[in-house]
């Protein structure tokens, strides 16, 4: 389960999510991590091709039928003919790069994400997304039925999700794990779909991806989507903040009728290297 509350660390220009109630769903490749949702190559010793090569020789004596012990044989020696080549091809890095980025592609195409913190604290957040302390956060309440179960945790970790060139699909876990270098962020995540999804046989539902919509990555178009005004629980002011930004903040809030919201500010603590919020 996620904190009560989350919170996304936004510059001053972005008020505007406060002045309209929209916030930006972003595309996977337009995030600042290179390695988003961008799965990793599969390159292994000779032997595991191997033994790939020779299941699929199976599968294909089986689909042939009944045959004698001799053609059996020479079959498999026609085929075992082919192996190197097999091997250039899916081992071949610019292909299997292509492979990769076109799983990335697929990601920008089909859905976008909201990236959240389950800290308002952190010191490099506030320097990197809100311009050096000048920005803001905005706090979310979890249990809203605008994130219900759908708002996820980051998984960090030292592996990095591989790509199978021999399976056609991949693990939804990519869209959720990162290096531990971002480890510090403590991010949830909410995806939102960019597409109408069709229901599936057992119950779930796809999102349909088209190819003729890719976009070489970056893909930064904007894709805004509707805040409920009742999901913001605060709102907490960059400790070098202007004026301007926090009665910009106020009249916003006035205007959605949002006088219960929170306005607080981060601060340098007097004591350790934190920043305290009040």
């Amino acid at each position: 389960m996620p904190p009560d509350v989350l919170y996304k660390y936004l510059p001053p220009a972005r008020v505007d999510v406060l002045q309209n109630l929209k916030i930006r769903f972003t595309q996977v490749s337009a995030l600042n991590d290179p390695f988003e949702s961008l799965p990793g190559v599969t390159l292994e010793r000779e032997e595991w091709y191997r033994s790939y090569y020779k299941q699929r020789i199976v599968r294909e004596l089986l689909s042939l039928g009944p045959l004698s012990r001799q053609e059996r044989r020479a079959h498999e020696r026609s085929r075992w003919k082919g192996f190197a080549h097999f091997l250039n091809c899916y081992t071949d890095k610019k292909w299997l790069s292509e492979l990769s980025e076109k799983v990335q592609r697929m990601g920008d195409t089909v859905h976008g994400v909201l990236s959240l913190s389950a800290n308002c604290t952190n010191i490099l957040m506030w320097s990197h997304y809100c311009m050096n302390h000048t920005g803001f956060v905005l706090g979310f309440d979890t249990q809203h039925e605008f994130f219900g179960r759908s708002v996820s945790p980051v998984t960090y970790s030292h592996t990095r999700p591989r790509i199978n060139p021999f399976e056609a699909k991949h693990s939804g876990d990519l869209f959720y794990t990162k290096s531990v270098d971002w480890e510090y962020e403590q991010e949830y995540r909410k995806f939102m779909g960019f597409v109408a999804p069709e229901p599936l046989d057992n119950g779930n539902q796809l999102l349909p991806f088209e190819e003729s919509k890719q976009q070489k990555p970056p893909n930064n178009e904007i894709k805004l989507f509707a805040v409920p005004p009742d999901s913001i629980r605060c709102v907490v002011l960059g400790w070098k903040s202007s004026t301007e930004l926090r009665d910009q903040i106020l009249l916003a809030l006035q205007a959605h009728n949002l006088s219960e919201v929170l306005v607080l500010k981060a601060v340098p603590s007097l004591t350790e290297y934190k920043m305290d919020v009040a």
